[in-house]
């Protein structure tokens, strides 16, 4: 797969262009964040009117990535869905999702968008730990070989510096517009890494 490989916990990963990982090892695809179903909980919400189009665009991208890496395996980190009523899609968006995860094992992990296991097939989780990695939504202080999502990139107790905004808890923070896997602790060039995720930095 092409991307920019590094190491983490001493196994290879590869930040593909779509801002999904690739674990060959595994045979895993790990995406995080999709948010699907956003614009129809803001609409639902009062909010104002988007286009409805970003399920389908995400799950085309999805569709894409899962094509090229055929992954026996496939995590996603939480927020799959904008809301717990988002994740009733429509009825092609619903057979286009169940084409994806026939024949594989797919993991769902609750986010904070998505608390709790929702009416899609697949093994629902709080995190997964498969040695020496562990996936979860949002990452925990002080954790090593960590995979995280909730929406922002950065680096855990790595020691890779950027040019990105800072949070109180001193994650480095950028803008992810991809199938972004959100937080890796990893030892790297920014700039490559940045270019990889498709990630645009804040000023």
């Amino acid at each position: 797969m092409d991307g920019c490989n590094f190491d983490l916990g001493g196994t290879q990963l590869t930040a593909l262009p779509s801002g999904a990982l690739w674990w060959a090892d595994m045979s895993a695809l790990i995406v995080s964040d999709l948010h699907l179903g956003r614009s129809q909980r803001i609409a639902r919400l009062g909010g104002g009117l988007l286009p409805p189009y970003e399920v389908a665009d995400t799950l085309l991208r999805l569709d894409q990535d899962i094509a090229a890496a055929r992954p026996r395996l496939v995590i996603c980190l939480g927020d799959t869905f904008d809301d717990a009523q988002a994740a009733n899609l429509a009825p092609d968006h619903a057979l286009w999702l169940t084409r994806l995860m026939a024949g594989r094992r797919w993991v769902w992990i609750e986010g904070n968008h998505d608390p709790g296991p929702l009416y899609v097939g697949g093994e629902h989780r709080a995190e997964l730990t498969l040695p020496p990695l562990t996936f979860r939504h949002i990452a925990q202080s002080g954790a090593l070989a960590e995979v995280s999502g909730h929406g922002l990139f950065g680096v855990v107790a790595g020691e890779v510096g950027t040019e990105g905004e800072e949070e109180e808890d001193g994650h480095d923070v950028a803008e992810d517009d991809g199938l972004g896997v959100a937080e890796v602790e990893l030892d790297g060039d920014p700039e490559v890494v940045e270019e990889a995720f498709h990630v645009r930095w804040r000023d």
